[in-house]
């Protein structure tokens, strides 16, 4: 295969396009830092660095963590306190629902967290899953859905 338009496009931080329908990671530390492009203004953002390889093989980039992905981790560790998600194995995927303005355009598809649900006899891929289920938001719930619609 060449080379994709995503290719064309360099970023440090982790892009959809590099975790497809999903990608084991393990976070093993977090920051706070400046994630704004040069010459504009600084905007501070929570940053996961991550042990684990984007869909092509190479070492994961870091993912600025958005307050969704935020969230999602805070019910999957059980704690709102990012020094305590270090550790935990979880997937990242490209959620191709999401959608977001940048510079006056609409973008579609975002990178999301979930937790990684193994079945302890069951071999675990290293390097990708695939995206049968949404992520789960707590015990029987599925984040944003309302359990109760009949149909």
């Amino acid at each position: 295969m060449g080379w994709t338009v995503s290719d064309t496009s360099t970023s440090n931080y982790v892009k959809k396009e590099e975790v497809g329908a999903g990608v084991i990671a393990k976070i093993v530390g977090t920051d706070f830092k400046n994630v704004a492009r040069q010459g504009e203004k600084p905007e501070e953002k929570g940053i996961l660095l991550f042990e684990g390889n984007d869909l092509k093989g190479k070492p994961l980039k870091p993912l600025i963590c958005n307050p969704t992905n935020a969230a999602m981790l805070a019910i999957i560790t059980g704690s709102e306190d990012s020094d305590n998600w270090i550790g935990t194995t979880i997937v990242l995927w490209n959620n191709p629902d999401v959608s977001y303005t940048v510079q006056g355009k609409v973008c579609f598809g975002g990178t999301r967290v979930k937790k990684l649900n193994a079945d302890p006899g069951r071999q675990i891929p290293t390097t990708s899953v695939a995206d049968d289920e949404p992520p789960v938001a707590s015990e029987g719930n599925v984040a944003g859905v309302d359990q109760d619609i009949p149909f």
